[in-house]
């Protein structure tokens, strides 16, 4: 394990890249000693493991056939770990746990401390990120206690804040709060960029979901954003931005939530993550039912589910796929060559068969179960949006005649007070004006404006999909089809309005030829589908 990081080291950086891995080919094809050989390829191996998993394999498994044919135990183990690796990298996590133990079993036979320290850590990211947090608890706590009895600070560090995040994903925040803070004070961490992102980005989680600070949890998230731009990791570089972005809707900065929500899930083009556009969809999800606009929140809810069964099918063909691997690697290491004759091959290629056979019954059923329910969870939700904006619309409605009725008492008054006028003194007459003039602007202006200012609340994009559409529309067009949308009778909209029936129908008609409709549309009906 030594040799293979100094080897990595020496031959591979940023650098230097692709000229360097094509001197370690090189020299694979001018050595002569297996040892150095298996090792030169375990490195090559290890270059590709993030990058290239499926030349990290072919790479790993060159070294394995040279380990097993000369009975290399060191290399051995370290081939089994950039397998294990390679497929952690490709989310075929039972197969990494198989090839990690089997690296363990090794580094404890071979007697080596810190390989098998670092098999235990890797084994517990992998159990982590199979959401089994005790599992992964049990393995972290094991290698911290290896690492510790070897005096390696690096490693303690790693180890500690990986404890932090098990007990954060529990939500035992006092606990990861201990650990994380304890992973920093090791002697050296200071100068681990990647340490400290996963550190500041596991705080911030804390005081976000727990502390409820959310001014502190922001401050966390900008220190680990700092960071995770010196590790060059643009996955925490974007979960951190979004994780901003619900914390600025907690405290009602909807402005700046929405530019945090928009920055994380542009480095989707970059990173190509679903995980990025998921969180984003949340975020959305949860900043557009804070403004009140379920609409929206609906959209992207419908995304949200779209993603889900896409990241439900690429599990299900992950399954199957490490399924085939399972059954080559069993081909590969000649346990099949170990059954007794071509009756025992023929029945263990029918037990095969009868299993992938039910497996995919299993998935067929399982997705057609899947999607019923995501069809009634849609529904549901669809009706209770629509029960919403109805609801919303009936108390616009309700609104408008309210004002349409106060309107036409307030017209009343008005001719009343003009009738008494004549019989009054000068003075008295232009006192009379004056309250007449007062109760005529109050009903021109103030009624329809503070309608307009509650209908635009619920139906937020109504004018400007219209102006969209219909760029000739005046706003006294746009009033016009506001209150038509509510389905409101032509005498209360000419009430609210302050304009004769005959005049709201003439503008009804004026409306329909600049919107170039024909005499079979309603008009009604087709202004409630914006």
């Amino acid at each position: 394990m030594f040799l293979t990081i100094l080897i990595l080291v020496i031959f591979y950086s940023p650098h230097q890249g692709q000229e360097k891995v094509d001197s370690l080919k090189t020299l694979i094809y001018q050595c002569i000693n297996d040892s150095v050989k298996a090792n030169l390829y375990n490195t090559l191996s290890y270059t590709f493991y993030r990058i290239n998993q499926d030349s990290s394999l072919y790479y790993a498994n060159k070294a394995l056939d040279i380990a097993n044919k000369k009975t290399i135990i060191t290399e051995k183990a370290n081939a089994y770990y950039n397998i294990g690796r390679s497929y952690f990298y490709m989310h075929h996590y039972n197969l990494a746990l198989q090839y990690m133990e089997s690296a363990l079993n090794i580094y404890r036979k071979a007697g080596s401390v810190f390989g098998e320290a670092l098999m235990l850590n890797s084994l517990g990211i992998v159990y982590r990120n199979m959401n089994k947090a005790d599992e992964s608890i049990t393995y972290m706590t094991e290698a911290y206690q290896l690492f510790k009895k070897i005096n390696n600070k690096h490693y303690q560090a790693i180890t500690l804040g990986n404890l932090g995040r098990d007990y954060l994903s529990k939500k035992e925040y006092d606990k990861a709060q201990e650990y994380l803070e304890q992973s920093i004070k090791i002697e050296g961490a200071s100068d681990n960029p990647i340490l400290l992102m996963q550190y500041y980005i596991s705080m911030g989680d804390i005081y976000l979901e727990n502390r409820k600070d959310y001014k502190k949890a922001i401050d966390f998230y900008r220190k680990g954003i700092v960071y995770a731009e010196k590790a060059n990791s643009l996955l925490n570089l974007s979960e951190a931005l979004g994780k901003i972005g619900c914390a600025c809707i907690k405290t009602g900065e909807y402005d700046t939530a929405l530019y945090y929500i928009e920055q994380s899930i542009n480095f989707y083009d970059r990173v190509k993550s679903k995980t990025i556009l998921k969180n984003g969809y949340q975020q959305y999800i949860e900043y557009y039912k804070q403004l009140g606009d379920y609409k929206k929140a609906f959209e992207y809810s419908v995304l949200l589910r779209a993603l889900e069964d896409s990241i439900f099918t690429k599990q299900a063909n992950t399954k199957m796929a490490e399924f085939e691997v399972m059954y080559k690697t069993l081909k590969q290491e000649e346990t099949i060559k170990h059954l007794n004759d071509q009756k025992q091959i023929q029945q263990l290629r029918m037990i095969i068969l009868l299993v992938i056979v039910l497996l995919v019954i299993f998935i067929i059923i399982f997705v057609i179960k899947y999607y019923r329910e995501k069809i009634i969870i849609s529904n549901r939700e669809k009706k209770e949006l629509q029960d919403i904006l109805e609801l919303r619309d009936k108390e616009l409605a309700s609104t408008a005649l309210n004002f349409a009725q106060n309107n036409d008492l307030l017209a009343k008054t008005t001719k009343k007070l003009i009738r008494s006028q004549q019989m009054l003194s000068e003075n008295e007459q232009q006192e009379i004006q004056s309250i007449i003039n007062e109760l005529r602007a109050r009903v021109s202006l103030d009624s329809f404006r503070e309608f307009e200012l509650r209908f635009l609340k619920v139906h937020n994009d109504f004018y400007s999909k219209l102006r969209a559409d219909f760029p000739k529309l005046s706003p006294n067009d746009l009033k016009m089809c506001a209150l038509l949308r509510l389905n409101l009778s032509s005498k209360d909209i000419a009430n609210i309005l302050h304009m004769s029936s005959a005049s709201v129908n003439v503008t009804r008609s004026r409306i329909r030829k600049k919107m170039g409709l024909s005499k079979q549309v309603n008009l009604v009906s087709f202004l409630m589908e914006y």
